[in-house]
């Protein structure tokens, strides 16, 4: 928690409601149902963290050791969950 500062904070609030047009208030894309909001930011976290390539050559997930390359859609969408299994 030391490590978080407020502008990076607000620069990914930013981020959502410039690249998510569900945040943006006065538009005709709000979400009328709250679940469909729901996945719509966890699938634009999941694009930020694990596809999403940052200068340092590597997404956040990564660098936080997460996972070894950096994700497709493809990957993302065909990929075999084990808990269903």
């Amino acid at each position: 928690m030391g490590d978080v500062e407020t502008t990076e904070v607000e620069n990914f609030n930013s981020i959502l409601r410039e690249r998510l047009g569900r945040l943006v208030r006065d538009c005709k894309c709000f979400s009328k149902v709250k679940r469909r909001l729901v996945c719509a930011v966890d699938l634009f976290r999941f694009y930020w963290n694990f596809i999403n390539e940052f200068k340092r050559n590597g997404s956040p997930a990564k660098l936080e050791g997460l996972t070894d390359h950096l994700w497709t859609w493809h990957e993302f969408f065909y990929y075999k969950l084990s808990i269903l299994n």
